[in-house]
């Protein structure tokens, strides 16, 4: 289409490389200016794909679980603690946005990382409801889980994780950031 900026930009470089009326030398560009402009654009475009396929690659990496039940706790001191279920995959990182405790009347439930000790609380439900966290608030690292335990409850506890990012290791920075 005559008159796009396709155009005047290819006419742009056309007019530099004709010589000059006077038969002095190229209006502007020399040949070899040409080329190395031309081997600019070049690393340019790659420097462009590579950046974008590695935003395509960083939104492979990231995905949400929405979600994962956990089977209740029955008993009034009973914990709930499910590797399987409260657990990333291997070479993978959870980053939990929300934790529910949901179903009992009295009592409290501990969110512990690890163990159901007093080092690893990472969270209490003094009565039923959701805990938030940041995107970043609650990172496990594969290795890791959740313990859920209950402390001296009357009625069942039915605990789960209703959001939780997964991120692949190598992208945790990318993530963070």
């Amino acid at each position: 289409m005559p008159g796009s900026r396709r155009d005047i930009g290819a006419e742009l470089l056309q007019d530099a490389m004709e010589p000059a009326a006077n038969g002095g030398p190229p209006g502007g560009l020399s040949v070899q200016a040409f080329a190395q402009l031309a081997a600019r654009i070049g690393h340019i475009d790659e420097a462009i794909t590579e950046q974008n396929n590695r935003a395509s690659r960083l939104w492979a990496a990231v995905r949400p679980i929405p979600g994962i039940a956990v089977p209740q706790i029955t008993t009034s001191t009973g914990t709930a603690d499910w590797p399987e279920l409260l657990s990333p995959r291997t070479g993978y990182w959870w980053f939990v946005i929300q934790a529910n405790a949901l179903t009992f009347t009295a009592g409290t439930v501990n969110l512990y990382r690890n163990h159901a000790d007093d080092s690893n609380l990472v969270g209490a439900f003094t009565q039923a409801g959701y805990l938030t966290y940041s995107s970043i608030g609650l990172p496990l690292m594969w290795d890791q889980r959740l313990v859920f335990a209950a402390q001296t409850v009357t009625g069942n506890v039915t605990p789960s994780l209703a959001t939780v990012i997964e991120v692949a290791d190598w992208a945790v920075p990318a993530y963070v950031m």
